[in-house]
């Protein structure tokens, strides 16, 4: 067995560390930070290099993917982000950090925000990064 493989406990420990270097060693990744990242197969990777870069691959193709672990998205971690992966590749592809999501209102929530418990309401959202500074 080859050591550290894709699915190796080595490399969990590494993300929950937060060093996800060693992911692109088995997929290309798109890391956003070390807990919200998305991996791809090796066809959206040469598909992307055919096409040019990954923005412009997702920009057509972001529809079509398929998100299993013999699709195109392999795996991905969204901690923090409130969002779907499709949201979150969406974002990448146009370089934008705003997102709508769905989300219902916790007793919790509720009692320090005095909102109403347990109701659905669309929030905007923010993503703190800068695709300006990406790394990967």
């Amino acid at each position: 067995m080859e050591k550290g493989g894709p699915n190796s406990p080595l490399k969990s420990t590494a993300i929950t560390e937060g060093s996800a270097d060693d992911l692109t060693d088995c997929y290309d990744t798109l890391p956003a930070t070390a807990k919200l990242y998305i991996m791809f197969s090796p066809s959206v990777q040469d598909e992307a290099l055919r096409v040019g870069n990954l923005r412009d691959y997702l920009s057509k193709n972001l529809t079509s993917l398929s998100y299993s672990e013999t699709g195109d998205i392999t795996k991905f971690a969204l901690h923090g982000f409130w969002g779907t992966p499709e949201q979150l590749l969406r974002l990448y592809a146009e370089k934008s950090d705003k997102y709508l999501v769905h989300h219902m209102t916790k007793i919790r929530e509720s009692i320090l925000e005095g909102k109403n418990a347990r109701v659905m309401e669309t929030q905007e959202r923010t993503l703190r990064t800068d695709w300006d500074q990406e790394r990967g």
